[in-house]
């Protein structure tokens, strides 16, 4: 008893199914760039401090502990003052 031979999968071609979404380059706004220029001016600030601090510059280690500890705080404030700023201008346009 011999069965049939099975078509081969390549003879049927498949069936089109939804196409596979295309995708798109990064793309930074205007305001992420802003936020990431903070994100990293008040992360480099303090390293700049303390890192005069350790060369033996007197004054130094104050500064950068304060700008350390303030650092999120103000990064907070500062983003939310942003995106207020915009939020109520994209309402006028």
């Amino acid at each position: 008893m011999r069965r049939p031979p099975r078509p081969l999968a390549s003879s049927k071609p498949p069936e089109p199914s939804s196409p596979a979404p295309k995708r798109r380059p990064i793309q930074f706004s205007l305001t992420m760039l802003l936020v990431l220029m903070v994100v990293f001016s008040l992360a480099s600030a303090p390293a700049f401090y303390l890192m005069r601090a350790e060369e033996g510059v007197k004054g130094m280690q104050l500064p950068g502990m304060l700008v350390l500890l303030t650092g999120p705080m103000f990064l907070a404030i500062i983003v939310s003052l942003v995106m207020s700023a915009l939020g109520s201008w994209n309402k006028r346009g």
